[in-house]
């Protein structure tokens, strides 16, 4: 199994689980204040807004991955990640209103 790997600038950062939890708890965090603060000011549809804005985030961080993994399988993985914690956020999170 290789390393998971990202260029940052002339240098090479490796990235392991505690990066990957770490980075997912995060987008979890700024995530939920976002559908929070929609929660209180968008009057209709909160969590249609919150996906919109949530799916272009998460095309736009895509960049990421694509333009600095280190190799075709570490580039694979990371993509893979982004998206796993993506489609989590977006389509797990606005839901936690029907358990009120």
């Amino acid at each position: 199994m290789s390393d998971l790997a990202v260029r940052q600038g002339e240098a090479t950062q490796h990235i392991g689980p505690a990066v990957v939890v770490v980075a997912a708890l995060i987008a979890g965090l700024a995530a939920w204040g976002l559908l929070a603060l929609l929660e209180r000011t968008v009057g209709r549809a909160p969590a249609r807004t919150f996906r919109i804005i949530a799916l272009v985030v998460l095309v736009l961080t895509l960049a990421g991955p694509l333009g600095s993994g280190i190799g075709t399988s570490s580039r694979l993985v990371l993509l893979g990640m982004h998206l796993t914690v993506g489609a989590a956020l977006i389509i797990g999170l606005p839901g936690r209103q029907a358990c009120r």
